[in-house]
């Protein structure tokens, strides 16, 4: 059974509750087995001496075992095929999978897997985040940003909102460090190093918006003082804003020149898909549950999750037949409890360190 075809914005929280157990023991099922199993969880279980089945009932035993935290460097150096469950190499015509890299803006690229499910989910939740912004369907879109992950998640989101979809991909690698800079046009301008990365992308947005009629476009918040003034920019009536940092004083300013226009933005991570704001007080981000979550933890205990309204460092969990994962990552933020439909923590405010 596909536990993924029950959408968890959906659900009661009975039935929320049910499917996370469900949904955690499916993956645990498939990623410990001995024989079929994900050689890195098989070798992490024995060198741990955690028993999968006993040790690992539910979702929390898992999040406060000692394998919950994964080294994210050996993504960088052993073969993806290490954190791929035998059953879903060996079976080429049930379970597609695709391998995608990070978008590189911290550093060297990494590897990760996702089934067409997880990523048809994570499409589906989304097209939901969009449409509760009140983000119409069926608009021409231009989608800047990195390639791998990025523009294959965003793209597939976008295919089904009907709408024709224009791509200008940009290499990405190294960039978040140049970005903290950039907080003003003038910035932007003074900076080689951004004007060869999006220079060329910049003039073909400029060139398909003078031809085509856009309704939507995905693209980076401090690049809209090159955008705005374009021809055709009048047409636009969405931005989704992708994941760089969101200055706050920048965004207030922009939607303030643009009071007509949608926003929403996204909060990404190779190994979690993209988290969406929602259009309430305090712009909150909440993850793609149950396929990833970002729980937020103390500074110097991984295990313990902080209190609502505090802030805590990113322990990012992926949860999927094809790829499990968990680690601590850089970014720290304040946690945010469930909000209506979303019956999961959600968090605000995200920062690169804890000051």
């Amino acid at each position: 059974m596909n536990l993924l075809a029950k959408f968890s914005w959906e659900l009661t929280e009975k039935e929320y509750k049910l499917l996370v157990q469900e949904h955690w023991q499916t993956v645990r099922d498939i990623h410990f087995d001995e024989k079929s199993g994900t050689p890195y969880w098989i070798n992490a279980a024995k060198k741990e001496g955690i028993d999968p089945k006993n040790d690992l009932d539910t979702l929390e035993d898992f999040f406060n075992s000692s394998i919950s935290l994964c080294d994210e460097n050996i993504l960088k150096v052993e073969s993806i095929k290490y954190f791929i469950p035998k059953s879903i190499l060996n079976d080429y015509n049930n379970n597609y999978t695709s391998i995608f890299t990070s978008s590189g803006s911290m550093g060297k690229k990494k590897e990760v897997a996702w089934s067409e499910t997880a990523l048809d989910y994570i499409a589906d939740y989304a097209n939901h985040c969009l449409d509760r912004v009140g983000i119409r369907r069926g608009i021409n879109w231009i989608i800047q940003g990195p390639y791998g992950l990025f523009q294959d998640t965003v793209r597939r989101t976008i295919a089904k909102r009907g709408g024709l979809i224009h791509s200008a991909g940009v290499e990405t690698r190294n960039l978040k460090k140049e970005f903290t800079s950039i907080r003003t046009p003038e910035d932007f301008k003074n900076s080689q190093f951004m004007n060869i990365v999006f220079g060329p992308s910049i003039e073909f947005i400029q060139d398909v918006l003078a031809k085509e009629k856009i309704g939507g476009l995905v693209t980076a918040i401090q690049l809209l003082p090159n955008l705005v003034n374009a021809c055709g920019f009048e047409n636009i009536e969405a931005i989704y804003f992708s994941g760089m940092d969101i200055p706050k004083e920048m965004y207030k300013l922009w939607k303030e020149k643009l009071p007509h226009m949608k926003f929403i933005h996204s909060f990404g991570h190779h190994n979690l898909g993209f988290s969406y704001s929602t259009p309430f007080e305090g712009e909150p981000y909440y993850p793609p549950f149950p396929v990833s979550a970002i729980y937020i933890v103390d500074q110097d205990d991984p295990y313990h999750i902080v209190g609502y309204g505090q802030r805590g460092r990113h322990k990012i969990l992926r949860m999927e037949p094809a790829f499990l994962w968990s680690q601590l990552d850089r970014d720290h933020s304040i946690r945010v409890p469930p909000q209506k439909e979303f019956k999961w923590d959600g968090f605000k405010d995200v920062k690169p360190s804890f000051s």
